[in-house]
């Protein structure tokens, strides 16, 4: 074989460099994946599969170059990984579980961290449907978008909040309304102004974003705000932009509710919903016709939303939501122009409207192609409105059949026209036997759900949470049987029941000069609910006497005696004016928060975890410093700071040691 030109060679390299970088590409792109709402429950398994995919794709340009002959199984894999300049098979795998664990980390917070109400936050208006008792009217039951837990990924992995600084508060539903689940409170220190939201995760409902301050100078106190309306809400927002801004569910919620956290609110806001709108400087005083004549007009084969929803591909949510699924790795595919008549819209470049108009035209192939409902087959949704327990229950039951009967699942058309799978009358059957054989509710037994209404007992979780403790050693006080509704839930024995009885009767009412952690904090203006716990349990162990479990007007919480409350306080005192004593932040510096900021791959614990290896060795790497928002934090010396960005990267950079942070 002779040997290659020297035009050949730089061609061949120019070729390798090429799919070297296009691999890296692909590779920051499910690094950095975007997190919403849509996508946080399901980041491992898209993460996972998109990388095993680049994984092979390296292999097989790997062995199309000739290489690699004699390896096989992971050795070839990584010698792959290696030519093209990317981390390894084992290295990538790691980042994405450790981003799933961080995730997962932030869930078990949340959970731990939560205060609850008794109040129904954001309560219903006269104007809005409530159940009426006995109509016989069902209602389809509207799905969960886990906005909360999207928004701590936002507050903590984003803008550097510790959400031990969040305080977090739930409110309660009644049984008469028609949303299901409740609206919580956040109360979120921020360096541009603190921020209260209300973020309901059912469907159908608003976030409300408001500027802590200014609300409450218009309302008075945080318990009436929690207790005010929509309506209200959006009275107050209209009449002053200043006082905060709706962001409601869309493609763009994520950005939306993290520029309704980060700017003002003084500036001209407009009610987000889906749509990004361009701010315009007040000074500048542009109109409306002049803004539109800066976009261009739509080019030769883009199309929006609209225009495809037209040509009868789909309603125009579900193709943006469909759209969107392209954004990270096809940046480009999405522009903003101006149709001949019409107003500015996003359009979709046309490789992205042909893959569209192919996904839902295989959907309406499927529909076309599906068979009608056949006599005894019932779905997991037609079965719920039967009665029969929550679609969660009934499919986790069914799937477990899968396997051993594929036959028995089919997609049929339902009663309304859409497709859905429907069940074998035999695993119906099965299910219907099983269903059957739980006992209706015995006398005295009750379930958390149950107590929660016969008493002011807090929320069904910390009474399950309770109860908990009892299971191992009297697992027979445990029984799921059948409310009078005919809903299925674990019920507990007589005599756990008079056991949670007696210990949620036990937490007393707030004592004269007792305090909680949230008002102390509120009392000396500095500091955070969870700095606060944390020095205040540094004398439980020789005064358990000054910790007590009491009930505010909203929910019970760990309260402190009079004598720790002010040493609480004369500690945060004398610590806010040694704040002032400290130096401002020295060139170079960074905190785990900013470097957040710049752009880092990694989550505030993971940053922080990396840095703690060094400090043993590298104590004078380590300082308390002023950010810029006058607050004191740990700081890194320029030096770890370098490792931190070489461990992490920051999005852009996959690969490429020779970017450093400026």
């Amino acid at each position: 074989m002779g040997h290659l030109s020297q035009e050949e060679q730089k061609k061949g390299n120019s070729l390798e460099k090429e799919t070297s970088s296009h691999f890296k590409e692909e590779l920051d792109a499910i690094l950095s994946l975007h997190i919403t709402p849509e996508t946080i429950a399901t980041f491992y398994d898209e993460a996972l599969s998109k990388t095993i995919l680049l994984i092979a794709k390296t292999v097989q340009h790997y062995k199309e170059e000739g290489l690699g002959a004699n390896l096989s199984g992971k050795a070839l894999e990584d010698a792959a990984a290696a030519h093209y300049g990317i981390p390894s098979v084992t290295d990538l795998l790691t980042r994405i579980e450790e981003r799933e664990r961080y995730i997962q980390e932030l869930k078990d917070d949340l959970i731990t961290k939560t205060g609850y109400s008794s109040e129904v936050f954001v309560p219903p208006t006269a104007d809005e449907r409530f159940i009426v008792t006995g109509s016989g009217n069902g209602f389809e039951e509207k799905r969960l978008i886990p906005r909360l837990l999207t928004l701590s990924y936002i507050l903590e992995h984003d803008l550097g909040i510790n959400m031990q600084d969040v305080d977090i508060v739930q409110g309660t539903t009644t049984d008469n309304m028609m949303r299901k689940h409740p609206y919580v409170r956040l109360s979120v220190p921020l360096e541009s102004g603190d921020r209260i939201v209300y973020i309901c995760e059912e469907e159908g409902n608003a976030t409300f974003v408001f500027d802590k301050v200014k609300i409450l100078e218009k309302v008075g106190d945080i318990r009436l705000l929690d207790v005010t309306d929509k309506v209200r809400y959006k009275e107050h927002i209209h009449a002053d932009r200043s006082v905060g801004t709706i962001v409601r569910q869309s493609p763009t919620w994520r950005e939306d509710v993290t520029e309704a956290l980060t700017e003002s609110f003084a500036e001209p806001f407009v009610e987000k919903s889906g749509v990004k709108k361009e701010r315009i400087p007040q000074t500048k005083k542009v109109s409306p016709s002049d803004f539109e004549k800066l976009i261009p007009k739509k080019k030769e084969g883009w199309e929006s939303a609209s225009s495809i929803n037209k040509q009868g591909f789909g309603n125009s949510e579900t193709i943006a939501k469909f759209a969107e699924t392209f954004r990270i790795e096809h940046s480009k595919w999405f522009e903003e122009q101006k149709p001949s008549k019409g107003h500015p819209a996003t359009h979709y470049h046309p490789e992205l409207v042909t893959k569209i108009k192919e996904h839902f035209k295989k959907q309406k192939e499927k529909r076309d192609t599906a068979h009608e409902r056949k006599e005894g087959w019932e779905s997991a949704n037609s079965l719920k409105q039967q009665g029969f327990g929550k679609r969660e229950t009934l499919t986790a039951f069914t799937e477990t059949f899968r396997a051993q009967h594929p036959e028995w699942f089919e997609e049929q058309k339902t009663g309304g026209g859409k497709v859905a799978e429907h069940y074998h009358p035999e695993l119906v059957a099965k299910l219907v036997e099983r269903l059957t054989k739980i006992p209706k509710k015995k006398e005295g037994w009750e379930s958390a759900s149950s107590l929660k209404k016969q008493k002011d007992f807090g929320d069904s979780r910390t009474i399950a949470a309770f109860a908990e403790t009892f299971r191992v050693q009297h697992p027979e006080w445990f029984e799921e049987q059948k409310a009078d509704k005919g809903a299925a839930a674990e019920h507990y024995h007589p005599e756990l029941v008079a056991k949670l009885i007696e210990h949620l009767t036990k937490i007393l009412k707030k004592k004269e000069g007792w305090e909680s952690a949230s008002s102390i904090k509120e009392i000396v203006g500095y500091s955070s609910y969870y700095t606060i716990n944390k020095f205040a349990e540094t004398f439980r162990a020789q005064h358990p006497e000054w910790f007590e479990e009491q009930k505010n007007k909203s929910n019970s919480s760990i309260h402190y005696h009079p004598e720790l409350v002010r040493k609480i306080v004369e500690h945060f005192t004398n610590a806010k004016k040694t704040l002032e004593k400290k130096q401002e932040k020295r060139w170079g510096w960074g905190s785990a928060r900013s470097l957040m900021r710049g752009g880092m791959l990694g989550g505030y614990k993971q940053i922080t975890k990396f840095a703690e290896t060094f400090r043993a060795q590298h104590p004078e790497w380590f300082e308390e410093q002023k950010t810029s928002g006058g607050k004191v934090a740990e700081h890194y010396h320029p030096e770890l700071v370098t490792k931190i960005v070489e461990r992490f990267g920051r999005r852009g950079m996959i690969g490429d040691e020779s970017e450093k942070e400026n």
